[in-house]
């Protein structure tokens, strides 16, 4: 593989494709799925994605310092979160997929603001390709070269959740909270690395549907898309225990135009996100149970640190 079909490799595993130069094409939306979209579409599109970028997003790194700093891993350059913190003026850290988070030096970077903002939220999302349902299918489908694609998109992950582990250290040592976000049927939850990593910081799970923290279609449809959390902040869990489905109304479909629309959380969610960040409540952390081998070194132990005692002599029966 020469370098530029591994740059192109990465563009496709950080779901980043700069658009060339007069394109209109948003770089969140890659670019066979735009050709794929009508004329009308593609205007809408990019329309929408002018006008985000017309607003002023916040930069990359701190833009401001508020009461609260939230530090958002592996996100889009225009995350719907990040302007709500930024509007609210709190302190925003942003790492986008195009800054490579597989890289220490990134990583180095994301400490340094955990450390300088003590108390900060780390809102993170690395990329989940390898886990979504159309690689399970390419699994079953595809031969060789597809099942070593997937491996190798699983070992960018465990990259990424190994220095995101270095952050979550940063993070409890700094007295901050943590949550990571994935969609809830993404196989990855099953990996043993994202387990330990949840066991490791003693995350606690809360899933919740789309429609029910206002994502909609360009209709107006609802669109149920299962979401989960794993975290250790008690204020999030409480913002999205009952936020599930009613099954009242009619849900719009996920494809096209609005699949591209579904990448960013909708408002209504990173409000309710921001208002648990700006008042975290640690869940309280559990002892640690005993493994099997320090619970055989304590049955085992040297006889001379062991008490011995005998037994009290049993009195005669009355006469």
């Amino acid at each position: 593989m020469d370098s530029d079909q591994r740059s192109r490799r990465n563009q496709d595993d950080a779901r980043i494709w700069p658009p060339r130069s007069r394109w209109s094409r948003p770089q969140y939306i890659d670019p066979g799925s735009w050709q794929s979209f009508s004329y009308a579409v593609r205007q809408e599109l990019a329309r929408e994605y002018r006008e985000k970028q017309n607003k002023g997003l916040p930069k990359t790194i701190a833009t401001q310092t508020g009461a609260t700093a939230v530090i958002e891993v592996c996100i889009d350059p225009d995350s719907t979160l990040g302007q709500v913190v930024s509007e609210a003026s709190d302190s925003i850290c942003r790492y986008t997929a195009s800054m490579d988070f597989r890289r220490r030096e990134t990583a180095d970077m994301a400490i340094a603001d955990v450390r300088r903002f003590p108390g900060a939220h780390v809102m993170a999302s690395i990329p989940c390709t390898a886990g979504s349902v159309c690689q399970r299918i390419n699994l079953r489908r595809g031969g060789l070269k597809q099942h070593k694609r997937i491996q190798s998109l699983k070992n960018d992950m465990e990259l990424l959740l190994s220095n995101l582990r270095r952050v979550a250290v940063a993070v409890r040592e700094g007295g901050g909270t943590i949550s990571f976000e994935w969609p809830r049927h993404c196989s990855l939850w099953q990996e043993e690395s994202v387990k330990k990593f949840v066991t490791e910081f003693q995350l606690q799970k809360v899933d919740f549907d789309g429609c029910s923290v206002g994502l909609v279609s360009s209709k107006g449809e609802p669109l149920l898309k299962p979401w989960r959390i794993h975290t250790d902040n008690l204020a999030v869990i409480r913002a999205l225990i009952d936020r599930r489905c009613a099954k009242k109304h009619q849900h719009g479909i996920i494809a096209g135009k609005e699949t591209a629309r579904t990448a960013s959380y909708p408002t209504e969610l990173c409000v309710l996100l921001h208002k648990a960040f700006v008042r975290p409540e640690r869940i309280p952390t559990r002892a640690k149970h005993a493994t099997f081998e320090e619970l055989a070194a304590a049955a085992t132990r040297r006889p001379d640190t062991q008490h011995t005692h005998s037994h009290a002599p049993i009195a005669p029966p009355p006469t």
